[in-house]
């Protein structure tokens, strides 16, 4: 369960982070102008202007991030699962576990 954890969380990181900084970088260069303009300090600009404006992007870092988590989830289980049946996964496919006659 902790191997799966592990690589769910490592595989799972990036689509926020990455969608996160698409959506502060993607800010329109006049609106974070008007911001300044109107005397935003940095802090400011950033909770009040850029996060709104890429709030959609965060959104869908969010969506992405439980597709991708669930999707490991699900590859775990099948790779990782240590007894037969629902969840045997790849170890009872591969015969590790033989039926008892």
């Amino acid at each position: 369960m902790v191997p799966g954890l592990i690589a769910t969380v490592i595989f799972v990181l990036p689509a926020p982070i990455r969608l996160t900084h698409l959506g502060i970088t993607s800010t329109p260069q006049p609106l974070l102008e008007a911001a300044q303009a109107f005397g935003g300090t940095p802090r400011q600009v950033l909770w009040k202007v850029e996060l709104p404006y890429a709030l959609p992007q965060i959104m869908t870092g969010l969506n992405q991030t439980i597709m991708l988590s669930l999707s490991m989830v699900v590859i775990a289980a099948l790779v990782g699962g240590r007894r037969p049946g629902c969840a045997g996964g790849a170890r009872a496919q591969s015969g590790e576990y033989r039926a008892r006659v």
